[in-house]
């Protein structure tokens, strides 16, 4: 049911897939289903565009994951300092795949702020602005991770004075009229 989780209903009679029977079937098929019908796929679309959904969009922290932790799987839980597989596996320069603990004298490994195992220098850029409500994220010099999201004040203008930030979003008359009307109206 993880269609449901990306904002998905299941399909109805006039939504298709190429080959064989379609994931969000509203009944349970004898042959396994390996794609999203187009009707899927729009409406995860829809769903990532009107609701700009935090919890796709939002990096879990390591203290939100409660499994124990097994080095090799190159997931960083609690106890670990980093994990890049197993020992035959691991790229990295920075990380002992045998411990999961940071090489000698490495600060990081592989996150948004990290460079040659040492922080990147404050002020780095980490992640652009996605659009006129949104603001580049930097570096702080002192972490390895990026942070968090944010934006511009709620009643800043955006889209070239068409409308004004609210939430990280920018609302203007037209989307809101195309997204309760539609497109053409």
């Amino acid at each position: 049911e993880m269609g449901h989780n990306l904002g998905i209903n299941h399909d109805r009679g006039f939504c298709k897939c190429i080959a064989g029977p379609c994931i969000m079937l509203p009944t349970i098929s004898t042959k396994p289903a390996y794609q999203f019908s187009s009707c899927s796929v729009q409406e995860h679309q829809r769903y990532l565009l009107r609701g700009r959904p935090q919890c796709i969009l939002n990096k879990p922290l390591r203290t939100d994951i409660v499994s124990p932790p097994v080095c090799g799987n190159y997931f960083v839980e609690v106890g670990e300092e980093c994990d890049c597989g197993s020992p035959q596996d691991c790229q990295s320069a920075c990380c002992d795949a045998r411990t999961c603990k940071l090489k000698h004298k490495a600060q990081c490994d592989s996150e948004e702020c990290c460079k040659k195992c040492r922080f990147k220098k404050a002020g780095a850029k980490c992640r652009a602005a996605k659009d006129d409500c949104d603001l580049p994220e930097l570096c702080t010099g002192r972490s390895a991770e990026c942070p968090t999201d944010s934006f511009q004040r709620n009643g800043h203008p955006c889209q070239n004075n068409q409308g004004y930030c609210y939430n990280g979003k920018c609302p203007t008359l037209t989307n809101q009229c195309i997204a309760l009307q539609g497109p053409g109206m």
